[in-house]
């Protein structure tokens, strides 16, 4: 029905991550890139994920796009705002992590830059018409430290090349 008068079909995808509600995820299994609360009244601590777990997700999220397409949307926004997974390993208050996921603004990017990478890889391989791909921002984050302005505009800038 919504294509029915030329309107076009985009889902958006997302991981709750430090959000998730606990009663609804297998074993109270919250995860996000680092151990670290939201700043609400009943933030559980989230569990680290692992080398696996990351790995595991990106994949999930690719196999969302290819189940996107085979539904016939016309495009898929990755949520990478709001608190949710992918602006947790991006952020530099839910993303404590050392490693090749965190630390440094460039190794915070890499979580969803790796996520836009596998999408562009599903679209490609199971596409047969163009597939609008999104992101959604949060530019700035209100916990110390947290997303500054200035780290969205140098996302963006490494962004939208990327996705070209």
């Amino acid at each position: 029905m919504i294509k029915e008068n030329g309107a076009r079909a985009i889902v958006q995808i997302y991981h709750a991550g430090r959000k998730a509600n606990p009663h609804l995820v297998p074993d109270g299994h919250i995860m996000c890139a680092s151990p670290i609360a939201g700043k609400w009244g009943d933030a559980v601590v989230p569990q680290e994920m692992t080398e696996i777990e990351i790995q595991k997700t990106i994949d999930e999220i690719a196999q969302a796009t290819r189940r996107s397409i085979e539904a016939d949307f016309d495009g898929v926004e990755i949520h990478g705002a709001n608190g949710l997974l992918v602006q947790n390993f991006f952020s530099p208050h839910s993303n404590r992590r050392q490693d090749k996921w965190g630390g440094t603004l460039e190794k915070r990017m890499t979580f969803p830059l790796e996520v836009i990478k596998h999408i562009k890889e599903a679209v490609a391989k199971h596409a047969t018409t163009p597939i609008a791909i999104g992101y959604r921002f949060a530019p700035e984050e209100n916990e110390k430290p947290g997303i500054t302005m200035s780290d969205t505009l140098h996302f963006v800038d490494v962004l939208f090349p990327f996705v070209d």
